[in-house]
């Protein structure tokens, strides 16, 4: 092409670096919490299946492996096909797609999107681990995930065509779950906003509720709110 090497580096380090930076958050987000899972259950058929699924991400190629993501995963038709069938949408769960209500937890709309869901399950979910337990947080989290999907097919199925085609995804209805959890059970322990504002537990559940509400009504987004 004649351009200088260093030209050619810069056009694609940023990506290199974010897919790079993506791929570590995946891993340590996936395999940290198997881990403990298999740790947790050993000797169980959770722990082999766990074994299971790692031997065989280490066997493969990563070439190999690359490749096969590639082709299932980045083109448009595959990223269409996994918006339909496994993001939230109330008309197809009520045709019978059972698994959006658990599967649309998997899918964010942006990789910010998700980092920031993740880190504040991290946060919130570790000290929740410890009043209650790792299965019961673990519990609390499909709860709160599948429950609230089911409110929203219920009110969408009330509100019309218009809110059964609409699509949902993400973990943000999870995390604010346990920020609200945290409020109760440590009303008077102070959370520092950006590391700087402290803010009694109390005043930030009830302050994300009433934000919630608030951008519920101002957007008309009943559903939604009905699913918070």
């Amino acid at each position: 092409s004649g351009l200088p090497v260093t030209t050619l580096i810069g056009q694609r380090v940023g990506t290199t670096i974010s897919l790079t930076l993506f791929a570590m958050l995946i891993s340590v987000g996936v395999g940290v919490p198997l881990g403990v899972l298999a740790a947790w259950e050993k000797g169980s058929w959770i722990d082999r299946a766990v074994m299971v699924v790692a031997v065989s991400g280490f066997s493969m190629p990563v070439f190999w492996l690359g490749f096969l993501l590639v082709y299932v995963f980045a083109t448009d038709g595959a990223r269409l096909l996994m918006a339909q069938h496994l993001a939230l949408t109330p008309l197809r769960v009520l045709k019978g797609e059972a698994w959006q209500p658990l599967s649309h937890l998997l899918l964010h709309t942006s990789p910010a999107g998700l980092l920031l869901n993740l880190l504040g399950m991290w946060i919130f979910g570790t000290v929740l681990e410890k009043e209650w337990g790792f299965r019961r947080v673990l519990a609390f989290i499909g709860i709160v995930g599948v429950g609230s999907a089911l409110a929203i097919v219920g009110g969408s199925a009330v509100g019309g065509k218009v809110s059964l085609a609409a699509s949902h995804t993400g973990l943000a209805n999870v995390l604010a779950a346990m920020v609200v959890a945290f409020g109760c059970l440590y009303p008077r322990t102070p959370i520092y906003i950006f590391g700087l504002v402290p803010l009694e537990g109390r005043w930030l559940a009830l302050g994300l509720s009433a934000l919630i509400l608030l951008n519920a009504a101002a957007s008309r987004a009943w559903v939604m709110g009905l699913g918070y």
